[in-house]
């Protein structure tokens, strides 16, 4: 089960956008875009919707990630569900995840 299905919607959302996730090593929490992941990225991870890249430019002590080819299929799904709801339903899934 995924622990909060609106924060995994929009982080998906972000990578496909060209983002990078942004995680101190060994931390649950990450950030993309400057906001805060607090419980997708196990999902993100097991799921394997991102693959780890270097970046030489970035911080030491700092894994960075782009969305993979499986996360990218899977985002088009999600888009096409939520054009399906109803602002309703989006409401309720942004509020409660």
């Amino acid at each position: 089960m995924v622990a909060h299905r609106y924060e995994l919607f929009s982080a998906l959302k972000l990578l496909r956008r060209g983002y990078t996730l942004a995680r101190f090593r060994e931390s649950p929490r990450c950030a993309i875009a400057g906001w805060v992941l607090y419980s997708s990225f196990p999902d993100l991870e097991r799921y394997e919707l991102i693959q780890p890249v270097e970046n030489p430019d970035g911080f030491e002590g700092m894994e960075y990630y782009r969305i993979s080819s499986a996360g990218f299929e899977f985002e088009a799904r999600l888009q096409e569900w939520w054009r399906d709801l109803s602002p309703w339903q989006r409401l309720k899934l942004r509020l409660l995840g």
